[in-house]
């Protein structure tokens, strides 16, 4: 398998045409009828892309958007919209989306923004998997566990994700991220990150 995307948009036509798309190309496709049941899918399950229309239901998609952001998904979201303002595009690179794009769009169109948003994320976490190496400050303070949590946690993984590659409970990775916080004085994940990149 290629890749997994998530899909939540109003549009069926649309949908089917991007589901016969990246099936082809060897992906796997789940589509939703609204973007909150997206949003549960996809903080259970961290699928490899997530595609979300600006209009999907109940809420509107960028609220939607937040949500993901809000709860640790870090890999790529793409909006659609068939209305395409300036307004709307930098709400949604604000709340987190990594790329924007205007309906009605070729399958090729999305198929090609997905997998470049998909590629450079991939990229980005292979850069930060060679510069976490390094001895920050604080690093002998870490066990060999917390050690581990951290890498997960420094390659963008969420909770989940790095549970399931160490084999243990999100609670636990949380618990250990919790203790990684404390013993390197840093107040969130951004603050670990700047510490750990130094």
């Amino acid at each position: 398998m290629q890749g997994e995307l998530f899909v939540a948009d109003p549009d069926a036509r649309a949908v089917t045409a991007i589901s016969v798309m990246f099936g082809n190309a060897g992906w796997s496709v789940r589509a939703f009828g609204d973007g909150d049941a997206l949003v549960t899918a996809v903080l259970d399950h961290s699928p490899s892309c997530v595609l979300l229309d600006v209009q999907s239901p109940p809420q509107a998609g960028l609220g939607q958007l937040e949500q993901l952001r809000s709860h640790g998904y870090a890999r790529p979201v793409l909006m659609t919209s068939g209305v395409f303002d300036a307004a709307t595009i930098v709400a949604a690179i604000k709340r987190g989306a990594d790329d924007f794009i205007q309906k009605p769009a070729r399958a090729e169109v999305v198929f090609d923004a997905v997998r470049r948003a998909v590629d450079a994320w991939a990229e980005r976490q292979a850069r930060r998997d060679c510069q976490f190496g390094g001895n920050f400050v604080g690093r002998a303070l870490l066990t060999k566990r917390e050690t581990d949590v951290l890498r997960g946690i420094a390659a963008g993984a969420t909770a989940k994700e790095a549970a399931v590659s160490l084999d243990l409970s999100p609670r636990t990775v949380e618990f250990y991220r919790a203790r990684i916080l404390l013993k390197l004085g840093a107040k969130n994940s951004a603050d670990l990150m700047r510490i750990v990149m130094e």
